[in-house]
């Protein structure tokens, strides 16, 4: 009598949870049931221990019954577990969906050195006031950097310390 009642309960149990596992909308509530009907206090647990209640004879058929609902129970889980983190999957992909025909973002290029901001302005002082910016080599030869503009061969602006050599005859422009 009292495996009957013992076999009806599981598969009662059975039912129950395979119905609950259905409705889960998130792990988290999985984790619940999993808790409430598998765990140290849950429901199966607390029915296995009335096993020692049993007779002798009757304990290997409920057994055997309660390990087939504990394996249909947990293999129940994992196809919930699967479904769910399936569904969390794609409500995630569709979310960060990116959309390939809006145009991308162009990195901002920056600033102007503060140096460069102030030739700059010089600049346009200078050509505000009738001046002219004309452009040219950085390297001459001694004769259009002196002799072309008439500076004499002693003239002090010749000397070392005052003009840039690069090689005996080429020079940085200084005039």
């Amino acid at each position: 009598m009292e495996g009957i009642r013992m076999e009806r309960e599981l598969k009662e149990l059975e039912r129950e949870i395979i119905a609950k596992l259905k409705t889960v909308e998130n792990l988290d509530e999985l984790e619940a049931i999993r808790v409430s009907y598998l765990g140290r206090k849950g429901k199966l647990t607390n029915l296995l221990k009335g096993m020692s209640k049993l007779p002798p004879d009757q304990r290997p058929i409920i057994g055997r019954l309660a390990n087939q609902v504990r394996s249909n129970i947990n293999e129940a889980l994992e196809e919930a577990r699967e479904r769910l983190i399936r569904e969390e999957r794609r409500r995630k992909l569709e979310a960060e969906k990116v959309d390939i025909t809006l145009p991308g973002r162009r990195p901002s290029l920056g600033i102007q050195h503060p140096i460069t901001q102030t030739l700059e302005r010089i600049k346009e002082i200078f050509l505000g006031m009738g001046f002219q910016v004309v452009e040219g080599p950085e390297v001459e030869d001694e004769y259009h950097n002196f002799e072309a503009l008439n500076t004499p061969e002693h003239h002090p602006a010749r000397d070392m310390q005052d003009t840039f050599y690069i090689t005996d005859r080429i020079l940085l422009r200084t005039q």
